[in-house]
This record gives structure tokens, sequence and C-alpha cells, in this order.
């Protein structure tokens, strides 16, 4: 039992080994989008790195509306974003490095992104979120001077499987070939934002609003690869499993013997078996009982 442990380990050590060994192939997307954040990166890296969530003293004057609260009469408030906000989020997002995002994506409760940004945008602005989805549309969003440098973001939206759209203001220009294609959006949440749809007259469609530096492609093998666990991860649950399974049998063993050892029955039967294995040793080590000489008969 011991020795089948030990191969087990062995095998998933090698295991381990090969995995880390082996070089993982470059995404062609991913390769693509190098050279065009290469210059951002760099920039990032000589200022420090913000601190997420952000903080913001302008964030507490962001005019949030209710979907029910919307008005279609004034679709230009509707439609408003702030700008000292906004302003502070561009900031944020050219002195990060596109790693530092992502490792500060903070999950959303219960995976509903949508229902959870518009019920609870309080407690996500300021917060690192990604989304995906496809790339329904986007166009230029000329914005005053400010601090930040970006002038001219790109808005746009998404749309995800169960048909809920996200909003986005992108500091880059995303890729034409992107439109109709999943895409993935890494940045900070800011408020929820009303668009103007293409119903007739002035509707107004609600969706949560993101600022992200660019819009990367996604593809599905990248999202089975970041939703399942990984290869390392399976192979000591798997060893576990066999350890745990390995023990029980162990201990079913020790407690069969231990029963079979208090049993009166299986005492008298080994009992038996002992006897009789002793009288065939004797029997094979013993020398042959001397025969008895016949009895003289007494004369007449």
């Amino acid at each position: 039992m011991r020795s089948l442990l030990i191969f087990t380990f062995m095998i998933a050590a090698l295991c381990v080994a090969e995995e880390s060994s082996v070089p993982k192939a470059a995404d062609p997307a991913t390769k693509a989008a190098e050279p065009a954040t290469q210059a951002a990166e760099a920039q990032a890296t000589k200022a420090e790195m913000p601190k997420f969530p952000l903080q913001s003293e302008w964030f507490s004057h962001v005019a949030d509306q209710l979907p029910d609260e919307k008005s279609y009469g004034d679709v230009d408030e509707a439609q408003q974003i702030e700008m000292h906000a906004m302003e502070d989020i561009f900031v944020a997002l050219k002195n990060s490095t596109d790693e530092h995002l992502k490792k500060n994506v903070r999950e959303i409760e219960n995976k509903m992104s949508f229902k959870t940004l518009m019920r609870e945008a309080e407690k996500y602005r300021g917060s690192v979120i990604q989304l995906r989805g496809l790339l329904e549309n986007f166009e230029r969003f000329p914005i005053p001077d400010n601090q930040s440098g970006v002038n001219a973001p790109y808005r746009g939206q998404i749309s995800n499987i169960s048909g809920h759209i996200f909003s986005f203001l992108s500091i880059e220009k995303p890729s034409q070939e992107l439109l109709k294609r999943p895409v993935r959006l890494t940045g900070i949440f800011l408020k929820r934002y009303a668009y103007k749809n293409r119903l007739a007259g002035e509707k107004l469609t609600w969706t949560p609003l993101v600022l992200v530096k660019s819009v990367e492609p996604f593809s599905e093998a990248q999202a089975a690869t970041d939703s399942s666990m990984s290869k390392t991860t399976k192979l000591f649950i798997a060893i576990f499993v066999i350890g745990v399974f390995v023990r029980i049998v162990y201990r079913m063993n020790k407690l069969k013997s231990r029963a079979a050892a208090g049993n009166p029955f299986t005492k008298t039967k080994n009992r038996l078996a002992a006897r009789k294995a002793e009288k065939e040793a004797r029997a094979k080590t013993d020398p042959p009982p001397k025969p008895i000489p016949p009895k003289a008969e007494p004369e007449a």
C-alpha cells in the first residue's frame, strides 16, 4: 500500500515537472496586441500603480439614476458622464499595466454581473471588473481636454449570452475585425449609464458603464481555460481521491481481520486447522512408530 502511494506521488511530480517545462503557445491575438501596449506598459511602470477599488472625491458627485427613475424627456441628462470622475479613472488606467488590472479584478457576487452592477452601482464603483460578450458597435466619443490626456475615447456596447448590454469607454480604438466577435473588457466600473437606442422616439437603454484601456479579443478556448481548473490542480485532486480510497480499503480489511479474530466460530475453526497442521508436521518429522511384537502363545 505504501509503495502504491509512493508510486502515485512520483507520477504526480513527473507530470507537474512536465507541465511546467513545456512552454505555452502564444495567443495570436495577444501577440498582435503587444506592440500597441508596450508604450503604455513602459509609461505605467514609471508611475506608482494605483490601488483598487479606486478612491476619488468625485465619485460622490456621480448622478446614478435607477432604471425606474429614468425620464425620456431629458435624454442629454440621462446620458451624462461626470467629467472629473471619468478623468480620475482614465488616469488610473494609464498608470496601470494590464497585468496589474487583471490581478485586481473583483469577482461579482452571484455571477450575475448585469443585475448586480445595476442594483449595487455604488458598491462596485471604482472596482476593476471583467466582462465578456460580443462587440456590438463602437464610435468615437470626444470629451473636453483634461489631465488624463484622453480626449477622444471610443464608446461602444457588448452583449452577453443572456442578452444583457454593457457600455464601455476605451482609450484605444477597438479593431474593426472584432465586431460581432467575442471580446473581453477589463476595466473600472463607473456607473449606471443610458444611451439612445435605435427604437423610434427618445428611447433609452440602461447599462453598466466600464472604462477600459482596450478591447481585447477573447475565444471560447480561453473561456474554458479560465473557468476550469489547471491540470496540476486536477492531478492533485485525483491523488487525494486515490489516497482516500486506499485508506478506506485498508481500514475495511483491518476491521474484517479484527472481526474475524473476535468470532468464536472462527477461533474454533482456526484452532482445529492449527492442530491438523501440527499433526501433519509431526508425521513428517517424527520417526515411524515401532511395530508391536506378537504375544507368545502359552505352551500346552
